[in-house]
């Protein structure tokens, strides 16, 4: 979660601010599986160009450089997809928390 508590927040302030988190990281991975997408089609399309460890397209980019610069951009991408599912899960566990926390109150009230 990005912004604080606040003590002026309602229980369902809290529960709509986690839910927007959790809303930007589903965002952010449509992005990331695009991205991820784009490089995969990268790559087939270097791997179809190159010819004789050159790529057919500008005859003095080295295939092998172009496609290792591909490949780690396309890792760097999945490292983000990594990051982004491990924050979305602690934002689910904390919205399932504060609920179980609220119903607890609600049941001892």
């Amino acid at each position: 979660m990005t912004k604080e508590s606040s003590i002026f927040e309602t229980d369902e302030d809290i529960i709509n601010r986690i839910n927007e988190e959790i809303a930007t990281i589903d965002r952010d991975m449509v992005i990331v599986k695009r991205i991820q997408e784009k490089f995969a089609g990268i790559l087939k399309d270097v791997d179809e160009l190159t010819i004789g460890g050159v790529l057919v397209l500008e005859n003095s980019i080295p295939g092998d450089l172009y496609r290792n610069y591909i490949e780690k951009h396309l890792k760097n991408s999945q490292n983000a997809e990594k990051l982004l599912i491990a924050e979305r899960e602690k934002n689910v566990k904390a919205l399932t928390d504060f609920k179980k926390h609220l119903n607890k109150m609600k049941a001892e009230s």
